[in-house]
């Protein structure tokens, strides 16, 4: 039971954050009220506040249904490829969809919100750590395997590919970059050039095959 004694209602927060993917997408996190989303998700604007802590708690559960999507996808790719040259290609190009998902466009147009309100920031923390750490089990696994033959610390290597994904993230989500074939070409260069390894071929290969 929760919130004077009324049951939880699962289903019907997951309902609010698809209808709220929807509308932010179509209008823009900052151009969206709590009535365009009681409207668009038919219910009233008490149960939104009853599931969430207001907007801030809407936009914040958007954003991780788009992250837990984006994690546990990439997850499964790799875990499809046993070289890690096919792994890291992997996850480079799903980390910059060629046709994001409403939830990855309104993770990216939120980050201002998320550092503005402090209890946003260990999750945003936490999400960050996550993929970190399966760039860097790729990155180790290539070494591991001679492939890789990295020319910094890994740890570095690791974060600076997480940045470039990201900032990808972030011109993508205001419609001011290049197609995402051509942010990836950005990011394998750089991992081409750090871990020297060329990837262009298992890059094509990927390419011809639509991942991402």
């Amino acid at each position: 039971m929760s919130k004077a004694g009324r049951p939880p209602e699962p289903w019907k927060r997951t309902m609010i954050i698809d209808a709220a993917a929807s509308v932010f997408t179509e209008r823009g996190v900052n151009s969206t009220s709590l009535q365009d989303l009681a409207d668009a998700a038919g219910v009233s604007r008490a149960a939104i506040h009853y599931h969430f802590s207001g907007m801030d708690g809407v936009i914040l559960g958007v954003a991780e249904q788009g992250y837990r999507l984006m994690y546990t996808l990439r997850a499964a790719a790799i875990a499809q490829e046993t070289d890690a040259r096919a792994q890291l290609v992997t996850m480079m190009r799903m980390g910059i969809p060629a046709d994001p998902p409403s939830e990855y466009l309104v993770m990216y147009e939120s980050i201002a919100t998320f550092r503005a309100n402090i209890d946003f920031l260990p999750v945003m923390a936490r999400m960050s750590k996550d993929q970190f750490d399966l760039y860097l089990a790729i990155v180790n696994r290539g070494v591991a395997q001679g492939y890789f033959r990295p020319r910094e610390a890994v740890e570095v290597i690791g974060w600076n590919l997480l940045a470039i994904e990201d900032a990808a993230g972030i011109y993508i989500t205001i419609r001011t970059s290049p197609e995402a074939e051509v942010m990836r070409g950005r990011i394998l260069s750089y991992a081409s050039s750090s871990l020297d390894c060329d990837l262009d071929e298992e890059n094509s290969r990927q390419r011809e095959r639509g991942v991402g």
